[in-house]
């Protein structure tokens, strides 16, 4: 079995292949990247995958990528693709290939979320269920055979991202009011564990189907800083304003704002499943033993 790792250097990609190299070093993976500094780092990273370098706005490339793989697993980045570009591209070459027993494709959909009902400045944002609205469509009519995984809640690597310089600094969690809400978790590591099992699974198993990750305590960022508080053995608060997220996002900060914004209310009655834990045969991982285990970058 060759399966297909397409950006292989993403938060979640990355994961997943630790996980299949880890757990399954009987399968054969192919990973690529759209830069060329990329695709060194992964042929130093993982000696033992195949490396080549695909970009998802080249057709050719895509179809060098797709040729002879069996399995694909999609994950697309916040911001940055073009989903009217990249997915037919995708399509048109798993198709040509005409071997693809699964396609595995991450999105973030809450349910009954409508693109006729979304502003045009929403939608521009290229981020979470806006690539999901662009790309869905596309392959539920492409007659491939796809898989959803469907995580329409915060994955907890934003802990780092959005939260930990302000943490380490002041004890303080800065993120505006505006773009709070009770929002549920769900890790990497249990995601790329989905991921490990769904592609190396027998694919008619999985093939048709949407599990939707949503679950666990929901909390708002007053929680969140308890709870990470708890952790640290200090107390941790919120504060109302934007300079962590200014300082993680850049230039990007106007483009996410918009989008947590109108997440805050997509995601407020998103429902919660047992998907997640019913893939992995045990519990979910808590937000709280995450944070446990990136304490050290916290303090």
């Amino acid at each position: 079995m060759r399966i297909l790792i397409i950006g292989a250097l993403g938060n979640l990609a990355s994961a997943t292949l630790e996980r299949l190299t880890s757990d399954y070093p009987a399968t054969t993976v192919r990973l690529t990247s759209h830069r060329d500094a990329g695709v060194q780092v992964l042929r130093a990273r993982y000696p033992n995958a195949e490396t080549m370098k695909a970009d998802w706005n080249d057709a050719a490339s895509l179809r060098a990528a797709v040729a002879g793989v069996d399995r694909v697993l999609v994950v697309m980045t916040d911001f940055v693709i073009n989903e009217s570009i990249a997915t037919p591209n995708l399509i048109r070459a798993l198709r040509e290939e005409g071997r693809a027993e699964l396609v595995l494709r991450f999105i973030a959909l809450p349910p009954g979320l409508e693109r006729d009902k979304l502003s045009a400045e929403v939608l521009a944002t290229r981020a979470g269920a806006m690539l999901t609205l662009e790309a869905k469509p596309r392959l539920d009519a492409s007659g491939l055979p796809v898989c959803y995984v469907n995580a329409a809640c915060w994955i907890a690597y934003n802990v780092g991202w959005f939260y930990a310089h302000d943490i380490r600094e002041s004890r303080q969690i800065r993120m505006p009011a505006s773009t709070d809400m009770a929002r549920q978790w769900v890790t990497e590591g249990d995601l790329a564990a989905v991921f490990a099992r769904i592609l190396t699974d027998p694919a008619a198993s999985h093939v048709g189907r949407e599990y939707h990750m949503a679950g666990g305590p929901r909390l708002t960022y007053a929680a969140q800083a308890t709870l990470i508080g708890r952790v640290l053995g200090e107390t941790v608060r919120w504060v109302d304003d934007d300079l962590g997220l200014r300082r993680a996002m850049g230039e990007g900060f106007d483009t996410l704002m918009t989008y947590l914004e109108h997440e805050t209310e997509a995601y407020r009655d998103v429902p919660t499943t047992r998907d997640l834990e019913n893939l992995l045969g045990r519990e979910r991982t808590s937000l709280e033993d995450y944070v446990r285990g990136i304490r050290a970058e916290l303090v």
